[in-house]
This record gives C-alpha cells, sequence and structure tokens, in this order.
C-alpha cells in the first residue's frame, strides 16, 4: 500500500495535473436592490383583497337568505363578477411584479 502524502504535496500536484481549480476566497458581489413595487402593482392586491371579500360575503348572503324575485341573479351576477374582477386583478398583480423586477432605463431613448 502506498503511504499517505503531504497534502501541501497532494496539492501543488493536483493544480499542476489540471484536476483541481482555486476558485478563490472572494465572494460574489451580492445582486442589485429591486426598487420600489409600482402603484399599479398595489392597487392590483388592494382590489384582490376586496373582491375576495365582496364575493365570500355574497356567497354568504346568497346561502343564508331566501332573496326574492330577481334578487337571487343579482346575488349570483355579483358572485360572477366578483371572480372575474378578483382573477383579472391578480393578473395585474403577477405581471406588473413581474415588470418591476426589470431594471428600467434611464433617459430618453433617440432613435436612430
Amino acid at each position: 500500500m502506498n503511504a499517505p502524502k503531504d497534502p501541501t504535496e497532494v496539492a501543488q500536484n493536483a493544480t499542476t495535473d489540471g484536476a483541481v481549480v482555486d476558485l478563490g476566497t472572494e465572494l460574489p458581489p451580492p445582486p442589485p436592490l429591486s426598487g420600489p413595487q409600482s402603484s399599479l402593482h398595489g392597487m392590483s392586491i388592494s382590489a384582490m383583497a376586496i373582491c375576495a371579500l365582496v364575493g365570500i360575503v355574497a356567497m354568504i348572503a346568497l346561502i343564508t337568505v331566501r332573496w326574492p324575485g330577481n334578487s337571487e341573479r343579482v346575488m349570483i351576477a355579483l358572485i360572477v363578477f366578483a371572480s372575474i374582477g378578483f382573477l383579472v386583478s391578480a393578473s395585474t398583480a403577477v405581471f406588473s411584479a413581474a415588470r418591476d423586477s426589470y431594471p428600467r432605463r434611464s433617459g430618453r431613448q433617440h432613435d436612430s
């Protein structure tokens, strides 16, 4: 059996063979902080909350109260519109957050 070698000798031989690559001790720079979210993102989240609350209250009211005449249809329409509003607001919030994650260009663009 071969006797274990000195660790510094092993490291020197490994670098000459190309088997070990020194990556250095420097840490990569931290990613730049993203700026504040746009007001569209905040408004979309607020609209999501409002639509969710309106939809939940309308569902509970539809289930628990006996509505006369066409009032039941109005409640169902309210639930449907609250659901559509929630989905639109959620989509807007996601897309505006994605847009805000890209760096903004400063200055005007000049036509070539």
